[in-house]
């Protein structure tokens, strides 16, 4: 994975922080204050243009992420999503898949609608009051994550973030929802690989954060 895309994944944590298992113990915790949704956002990294969509349904129990964008001449096209305990990444130009198995602990890690006075202090995140993004009333929050070197904004309506400006590595990421459609029906091949894709496992890489709640 190159440094820019890395940087790119470092900063959906923040962006959305989780995605909760569909069969999870947690699954009854709303993430988002809406049942299902789709929202397109328009995000730039070291001059570079990437579309990512947010897919959700249950209420975030159901979540994946679909990035689109083109570096030099050569496009990417990948899909993240949570199911059966493990975190899948999926490349459509390679049609290629790879998964890892992950903590029930990390997935249901933090939400907007359910900020644990640990994990604000954990972060640093601080609520600044609200401000307007695509018509929608948000909660504008700040946070220093020491531990992921990562420090920035983040706009939430409903749980859901509609724009982000963030910091990690060193690069600077924006990210800012363009369209937004909730209660609707999320096509179910959002969180499965492809027929015929080939999949591998890998492992969680060592040192990555844990948050106790």
């Amino acid at each position: 994975m190159s440094i820019v895309m890395l940087v790119i994944s470092v900063s959906m944590i923040f962006s959305s922080f989780t995605e909760i298992e569909s069969n999870s113990p947690g699954q009854d915790i709303k993430k988002y204050a809406v049942k299902s949704g789709i929202v397109v956002y328009k995000s730039v990294v070291m001059g570079m243009n990437q579309q990512q969509t947010l897919y959700f349904d249950n209420y975030g129990a159901k979540e994946a992420t679909e990035s689109k964008s083109e570096l030099f001449g050569m496009k990417t096209h990948t899909l993240n999503f949570i199911k059966d305990g493990y975190s899948y990444s999926v490349d459509f130009v390679n049609k290629t898949a790879t998964k890892m198995k992950i903590d029930n602990e990390l997935i249901n890690q933090i939400n907007y609608n359910e900020l644990s006075e640990e994990i604000m202090r954990e972060m640093k995140i601080t609520k600044l009051g609200k401000e307007i993004v695509l018509g929608k009333e948000c909660d504008k929050m700040s946070m220093n994550w020491t531990e992921m070197n990562m420090k920035g904004f983040v706009w939430v309506w409903k749980g859901i973030s509609l724009k982000s400006e963030i910091t990690a590595m060193g690069m600077k990421t924006l990210m800012e929802a363009v369209s937004i459609e909730t209660d609707v029906v999320v096509p179910a091949s959002k969180f499965e690989v492809p027929a015929g894709f080939q999949v591998t496992e890998q492992s969680m890489p060592s040192g990555f954060p844990d948050i106790d709640e």
